[in-house]
C-alpha cells in the first residue's frame, strides 16, 4: 500500500473487561468488510469508506477508513473479546493478518494517550470528548466512520483544527469526502466551542510493528493499575492463542 492508503485505515474501541497487565493481544475478528464494502476485511460491516485525503502534505488520494472490528485478549482469563477501535497513526499498517488464518494477532502495550504520538493533555482530552459524543454514531454508516477517523487524525497530526489545511486535509470537491468533511468539521467545532461536554478517558494501544489504536480506560484508576503491573507484564510478553 502507499503511505496514505495504508495510513488511512481507521481504528475506535469498546472497553474490554479488566486486564491484568500492560500487554494485550489484538487480532482481526471473523467477518467484516473492506473499505469498498466487500466482505472479508478489517472493518465493521457498513462502515468501510474511501475519502479523498492528504496526510503530511502528500497529494490527495483515496484512503481507507472504517470502524475496526477486532478481538482482544487482555490475559485476564476471559479469552478473546470483541472490540471496536480506530487507529491513531495514518501512515502505518495493521501489524497482523486477516482471520481466520491469524489466530494470535499482535502484541500491544497499553500506554497513556497524553504524551503518545504527539498528543498533549488537551488533545487527549478532546479525543475523549469526541469518543463520548460520536463513537456510537461512527458505527452507523461509512460517512460517520470516516468523519470520526478524520477527527482522530486531525487531533493526532495537526494543531489548527481545520480539515482544509495543515497536515491532515480532506478534499471537499470529492462527493463522498464532502459529506465526510462537513460532518467532521462540525464535530471539531462542537469540541472546540464547548457544545459537547461529555468525555471519556482514552489510552493508546501501542505496537512496535504497526498502527497504534485507541482504547477506553475501563474505569477510574484502571489505567494506573495496568501501568503499575507493567514490570510483571513485560516479563510475560508473548503471543497467545
Amino acid at each position: 500500500m502507499s503511505m496514505l492508503l495504508s495510513a488511512v485505515m481507521s481504528c475506535a474501541m469498546v472497553a474490554p473487561s479488566a486486564a491484568t497487565g500492560t500487554f494485550v493481544q489484538v487480532r482481526d475478528a471473523v467477518g467484516g468488510e473492506f473499505a469498498s464494502g466487500n466482505p472479508g476485511g478489517f472493518y465493521l460491516s457498513g462502515t468501510g469508506g474511501r475519502p479523498r485525503m492528504s496526510v503530511d502534505g502528500t497529494p490527495f488520494a483515496l484512503g481507507f477508513t472504517g470502524v475496526f472490528g477486532f478481538e482482544i485478549d487482555t490475559g485476564g482469563g476471559n479469552g478473546w473479546e470483541s472490540f471496536l477501535t480506530f487507529c491513531i497513526q495514518p501512515r502505518e499498517d495493521i501489524p497482523f493478518g486477516y482471520a481466520p488464518g491469524d489466530t494470535v494477532g499482535a502484541t500491544y502495550e497499553i500506554v497513556p494517550l497524553a504524551g503518545h504520538n504527539g498528543y498533549d493533555a488537551v488533545r487527549a482530552h478532546q479525543s475523549g470528548i469526541l469518543w463520548a459524543n460520536a463513537f456510537a454514531l461512527s458505527q452507523t454508516d461509512n460517512v460517520h466512520a470516516a468523519a470520526f477517523q478524520a477527527v482522530v487524525w486531525e487531533l493526532a497530526e495537526d494543531t489548527d483544527y481545520d480539515l482544509l489545511s495543515g497536515n491532515c486535509r480532506l478534499d471537499p470537491g470529492h462527493a463522498f469526502t464532502s459529506l465526510v468533511y462537513t460532518l467532521a468539521q462540525s464535530w471539531l467545532d462542537s469540541i472546540l466551542g464547548g457544545a459537547w461536554t461529555d468525555s471519556v478517558q482514552l489510552a493508546a494501544l501501542k505496537s512496535d510493528r504497526g498502527q497504534d489504536l485507541l482504547i477506553v480506560v475501563p474505569g477510574p484508576g484502571a489505567l494506573a493499575l495496568l501501568l503499575a503491573a507493567g514490570g510483571a507484564a513485560g516479563a510475560r510478553r508473548r503471543r497467545r492463542r
